[in-house]
């Protein structure tokens, strides 16, 4: 089981990135008055790394590389496995002159899940864009040209307004 990357890096992830900053949780409620962690400018990782959980992530390469292969393993569930969403219905009725971007998969890693869905959905309208931080879509494979990569970060305003969707999944609990 851990010779297949994504969940050997999973399990690295997990252990090596996530679980000290789990641990970092109580003393740092304890020494914030038990407040809800709401602030970028102030919580756990910040307080562990000196920085918010992707800036440290992109300030080491090796880590960064785990969680990014980890968060492809979402991507090998079967496609039976997950719900799914009506996207022939969804092509045939898209407009573009209201917009020309169909759809917008926001946090999406190195496009994984974006280039299954262009694949099973071949006659998808419009553009289709992936974004994550730089650091992340600068290691997307430039040759499949149906999908667009844009560095972007989540925490800040959306640049693309007015796709008919926003594809969010593992990203919203950030």
């Amino acid at each position: 089981m851990f010779r297949v990357p994504p969940i050997r890096d999973w399990m690295k992830t997990t252990y090596d990135t996530l679980l000290p900053i789990w641990q970092e949780i109580p003393g740092w409620l304890r020494e914030n008055g038990y407040e809800d962690i709401t602030s970028l400018k102030s919580n756990p990782t910040k307080s562990m790394y000196g920085a918010n959980f992707f800036d440290a992530l992109s300030k080491d390469p090796r880590r960064e590389a785990d969680f990014a292969s980890a968060m492809s393993l979402q991507d090998n569930i079967p496609k039976v496995a997950t719900a799914q969403f009506p996207w022939n219905e969804a092509a045939a009725t898209f407009n573009k002159r209201k917009s020309d971007v169909f759809v917008v998969d926001v946090g999406g890693g190195q496009g994984q899940y974006l280039a299954r869905l262009i694949n099973e959905y071949p006659g998808m309208p419009g553009r289709k864009i992936v974004q994550d931080l730089p650091t992340v879509v600068a290691g997307i494979d430039k040759s499949n040209s149906k999908l667009e990569s844009q560095a972007h970060d989540f925490f800040t305003p959306q640049p693309v307004n007015g796709a008919r969707y926003y594809h969010l999944r593992g990203v919203l609990h950030d």
